[in-house]
């Protein structure tokens, strides 16, 4: 029996072909390396901007590309069968080898010439374009004449493949033993391999597999290109949706006289006689206005279980708030970002996330100001760390940093609001001023837990939503209370907002009322608090903090500054197959073509209908050719 063991080992070790597996990954990994360094070169070429750790990151990607690659060739040498050994079947293994990698090769290769023509990383979407380029034929020959040593690369590729077969197929491997010891260790390495590769494919052990939003994490958008590789964008975008293409202006200047997404922020007469060092932007799960007494618009059986938030309201710059989205995912690039998802997939989790973009948090690292995002949440969920180092958030605090997570969590989501929200009060009085952050809160969410502690303050009254609603209007008023105290509280402007809406157990229609959320201005020395009439939507709020800032800043975002009186205000979103915009008074589904439904026609002229159609078109326009970049 020990002889048997001891030969099971020595195979497993010594002889086994898994080996070529890993040899063969670590040559992939270190070509992948020379082909992204050659990508620099030919791309950016400034050594002096690029850190070498965008190098190091890069094979985290490339790795997950190589997973999804070879997973064919890997399936066929994890077969526990004697016939794997065959000079014929190892031929065939081979030739899948090769063919697979070389077609990785070729589309990396290919993208260092295409990538300064497209600004981006080559997605699935190529073949799109191919087929409607009808001079695709004339094009090629030029592409040759000038790229042509990187054919010469390729077919350099191609024989080195070919070699690395050569070198590791083993020639007198053992057949397998079926002894007890042998066929134990056959399944366990196997199943070893099978997570690996898994593992390998989802970029690691995180909540979500990687994609190329998650490069923001490590570079900013500039880069984010030499961190990806082609091959992963192509395989990430196989499924994806192909975009509109709408094309309604020739001319930039004429659709721009609509609306820009390029900003430039003035200053606003709300709050110029203030002082604001700080910005923290509060996030609530799920709290439509609808809740509020102060800020719903019809008297319903939702309002009445936020007191203090109502409070908060009749001491701030109130709006009219509309969400972007109907999803958590779709509100935090929306707020932060300035991006709201008008596609069937949500913006983050589209192909689409790395675009090149000018996000204007990025402004705050140009002014020394430290920024943070809260979510007591497991880090990674929805994407929101890589979504908020990538818009410009550099701290990310989830529930791994949190010093008691099993305490206080309620069993589903994460940390329940009023612990958490007190644990944001003590890192914000110690993180480094000024500071701009944002929480975003939890408990208000299904399964509605309420912790124990708190169920005898609960409404007996009510949905267990509208007493998750409760808890977390209480967690607020705690969290105020305790930063009150602080020599920051009354240097800083508070943004309340909600990620989206959740009427779970109302009974009546609030279909009119899905995206109306809280949007309020309070600072603890505003001597004149408004209920404004206006439109205001998520992407509207960093443009309209920054106007309370007085930075006048270029940066893009897909909405406006709330205080600019002579700018369109709006609100806008995808249903049902039809971008709904909102105006004051006004409702317009668009069709992205030809049909617009107006609500309210005959109050129009035909000047103002040709404006809100132009201005619609001009939005879409912009916000399709910027997904594209």
């Amino acid at each position: 029996m020990k002889t048997n063991k001891g030969k099971s080992y020595y195979y497993f070790v010594k002889e086994s072909v898994l080996w070529q597996v890993i040899i063969r990954l670590i040559v992939l990994l270190f070509l992948y390396s020379l082909v992204r360094l050659l990508f620099f070169f030919e791309v950016y070429g400034d050594t002096d901007k690029v850190a070498g750790s965008l190098f190091f990151y890069g094979l985290r990607f490339d790795l997950s590309a190589l997973a999804y690659l070879n997973m064919p060739f890997f399936l066929m040498l994890l077969l526990p069968f004697n016939f794997i050994f065959s000079k014929i079947y190892q031929k065939v293994a081979n030739i899948v080898f090769c063919v697979v990698n070389s077609i990785g090769f070729l589309f990396a290769l290919i993208d260092i010439a295409y990538f300064p023509f497209s600004h981006k990383r080559t997605t699935f979407a190529i073949f799109d374009f191919l087929k409607e380029t009808n001079n695709f034929g004339h094009l090629l020959p030029a592409f040759l004449k000038d790229y042509w040593y990187l054919f010469i690369i390729f077919a350099g590729i191609i024989l080195f493949l070919i070699k690395i077969c050569q070198w590791t197929t083993w020639k007198n491997v053992r057949r397998f033993r079926y002894t007890f010891w042998g066929t134990f260790l056959s399944i366990f390495v196997r199943i070893v391999f099978i997570f690996g590769i898994i593992t390998a494919c989802r970029g690691g052990l995180q909540l979500r597999p990687i994609t190329a939003l998650n490069a923001g994490k490590y570079a900013s958008s500039e880069y984010i290109p030499l961190v990806l590789n082609t091959p992963f964008c192509m395989i990430l975008s196989v499924n994806a949706p192909p975009l509109p293409e709408p094309h309604f202006f020739d001319k930039q200047a004429e659709m721009e006289t609509y609306f820009s997404v390029h900003k430039q922020i003035d200053k606003n007469l709300y709050f110029s006689h203030l002082q604001i060092d700080n910005v923290f932007i509060i996030i609530l799960e799920g709290i439509s206005s609808e809740y509020s007494q102060f800020l719903s618009e019809n008297s319903s059986k939702t309002a009445g279980f936020t007191p203090f938030l109502d409070n908060l309201a009749k001491k701030s710059v109130v709006f009219k708030g509309y969400s972007n989205g109907t999803q958590s995912i779709e509100a935090l690039p929306a707020i932060i970002g300035g991006i709201p998802s008008l596609t069937e997939v949500p913006f983050l989790l589209s192909p689409y996330n790395s675009i090149k973009f000018a996000y204007p948090l990025h402004i705050l690292q140009q002014k020394g100001i430290t920024t943070a995002f809260f979510h007591g949440g497991m880090n990674g969920t929805m994407n929101f760390d890589v979504c908020a180092a990538l818009m410009g958030m550099r701290r990310y605090y989830g529930i791994a940093e949190y010093p008691t997570p099993k305490k206080d969590f309620d069993g589903k989501w994460g940390i329940f609001d009023l612990p958490y929200l007190q644990y944001v009060a003590d890192v914000l009085d110690t993180i480094r001023k000024p500071f701009f952050a944002s929480v975003f809160t939890l408990s208000s969410h299904h399964p509605f837990t309420l912790p124990k502690d708190y169920i005898p303050l609960a409404p007996k009254t009510g949905t267990p939503m509208q007493k998750t609603v409760a808890y977390t209007d209480y967690a607020l008023q705690k969290f105020f209370e305790k930063i009150s105290t602080t020599d920051w509280y009354s240097k800083t402007l508070f943004i309340i907002t909600a990620d989206h809406t959740n009427f779970a157990g109302i009974y009546e229609n609030v279909d009119e009322k899905l995206y109306n959320i809280p949007i309020l201005f309070f600072h603890p020395k505003l001597d004149k608090p408004l209920k404004i009439n206006t439109i205001m939507q998520q992407t509207d709020i960093v443009p309209s903090v920054f106007s309370c800032m007085g930075w006048q800043n270029e940066f893009d975002s897909f909405g406006n500054n709330v205080f600019d009186t002579s700018q369109t205000h709006f609100a806008v979103n995808y249903r049902s197959n039809y971008y709904h915009f909102i105006f004051n008074q006004l409702e317009v589904n668009f069709d992205g073509e030809n049909t617009f439904y107006f609500s309210k026609d005959k109050d129009l002229d035909s000047t103002q209908f040709i404006y809100y159609q132009n201005f619609i078109k001009s939005y879409l326009q912009q916000y399709f050719s910027t997904l594209k970049r």
